[in-house]
Formats: structure tokens, C-alpha cells, sequence
């Protein structure tokens, strides 16, 4: 074999060892390419099912307490002239009404001296009165039951749960909460700080016990006072339980 023949011979070996090596790295390439491929599909995938698993979160009523019937049959003992439908009318009204006040940002706020305490009045007023505060639009309702009931000598206390969807302005995103409202029964001070009381209409005592049925001066029958004209909101926030 002459000289030039392994001459060639040798540059057809290099050329060969460039073209594998070449080879060897497309194939590394390749295979990155198609691993990359892989990664990326799985990552489509997890997203797609948070965005599914969010999807199904913004339109999924939060879950309420299902102890109803105990604090109805407690409630109903102490004060058996108590309506809780119409109680569950009048705080779906008041959640409504009160989150188009806020979004309002409505400085009067008379028409719920009938429905709120004074003191939760004038908490809604301050509130509403800042302007750089988050409000809240397409507020909707989905369920309200009796989460919780307490009873003092001075004050009887129904805690009601809601389901409630909204809009917050500061995030324009559907969004579902719990909220509690605090509906109770007490004695309220009026405006110059006397103290009301209901008036024993046979000995004309005062009677300034919570609930009471019968007058401790002449043991005579106390009429029941209706419970729109008793029973008022004193405190509405939000349920993080």
C-alpha cells in the first residue's frame, strides 16, 4: 500500500470520527430536545389543572355549619315568638343592601336604623366614608344558616353563616367567602343615654330582663315584642373557619 493511499485512508477515518461524533451530539440534542418537549407537556398539564382546580373555586359556594336544627331548638325555648324565616329574609336584605351602601360609599345611612344597632351605624359610616377602600360588586347570596347561639342575662346572641360570592375592586376576580353576621337581642341606649325597657303593662314596672315572660313585680304575663322590632344587626365580617 502506497503512501497516498493511507493517507486517504487516514482523512476517511477523521471524516468518519467527525461525522459519529456529530452524530453522537445531535442525538444528545435530540433527546434534550424531546426531554424538554416532555417537561413542558407535564407543566402544560399541572397548570391546566390549577387553572381548572381555580376555575372551580371561584364558582364553588363555601361549605357552612351543619348544625342548624341544635341552635334553633335552643333559640325557640328561650324566645318561641321568634320567626327564623323572616330573620333569614331580613339579613339576606341587610347584606345586600349593606355592600351596595359600601360600594356606594353612602354617608346616610337611616334606612337601616330599623335592621342595625346604633353603634354597627356608626362602624358603616366610618367605613364607607373612605373612598380608598376595597368595595365589592355582583354580590350574590348562596346560603345563610344558624351557625352558632349565646345567650347572657343582658343579651341573646343568633350568629348567622353565609354563603356569599362578589367582585372585589381590587382584584376583579370572582370570589367565594364566608360571612357571619351577628343578629342579637339586648337593650339598647337611646339617644341621650337612657336605657330602654319594656313597660309591664298591668303595674307599669320596667322589665329589663332578656326574654322575660313574666313581670318579677306583679308575676303578670309580659306581652312578646315581634321580632322585627327586637332583633337587630350588630355585627357582619368576614368567616376565615
Amino acid at each position: 500500500m502506497d503512501q497516498e493511499t493511507i493517507k486517504l485512508i487516514i482523512k476517511l477515518v477523521i471524516v468518519l470520527i467527525v461525522i459519529g461524533a456529530i452524530y453522537a451530539v445531535y442525538v444528545k440534542i435530540r433527546a434534550s430536545i424531546r426531554k424538554v418537549k416532555r417537561s413542558l407537556g407535564q407543566i402544560s398539564e399541572v397548570m391546566n389543572t390549577i387553572k381548572a382546580a381555580d376555575e372551580e373555586q371561584m364558582h364553588t359556594p363555601k361549605t357552612l355549619s351543619g348544625v342548624e336544627s341544635i341552635h334553633l331548638k335552643r333559640i325557640m325555648k328561650d324566645f318561641p315568638e321568634f320567626n327564623p324565616s323572616l330573620a333569614k329574609t331580613y339579613i339576606k336584605s341587610f347584606v345586600n343592601e349593606y355592600f351596595a351602601a359600601m360600594k356606594a360609599h353612602r354617608t346616610d345611612l337611616s334606612d337601616f336604623e330599623d335592621t342595625c344597632s346604633r353603634q354597627f351605624i356608626e362602624l358603616m359610616a366610618a367605613q364607607f366614608a373612605d373612598t380608598a377602600s376595597t368595595t365589592y360588586s355582583q354580590v350574590k347570596v348562596h346560603k345563610l344558616v344558624i351557625s352558632d347561639y349565646k345567650k347572657t342575662n343582658d343579651e341573646a346572641d343568633i350568629y348567622f353563616q353565609l354563603a356569599l360570592q362578589y367582585v372585589p375592586s381590587s382584584t376583579n376576580r370572582l370570589t367565594q367567602e364566608k360571612y357571619t353576621v351577628t343578629y342579637s337581642y339586648f337593650i339598647e341606649t337611646g339617644a341621650q343615654g337612657e336605657m330602654a325597657s319594656i313597660i309591664c303593662s298591668h303595674c307599669g314596672a320596667p322589665i329589663n330582663t332578656l326574654g322575660a315572660k313574666v313581670c318579677p313585680y306583679c308575676d303578670s304575663a309580659v306581652a312578646a315584642v315581634s321580632v322585627d322590632r327586637t332583633w337587630k344587626v350588630t355585627d357582619l365580617r368576614r368567616t376565615t373557619y
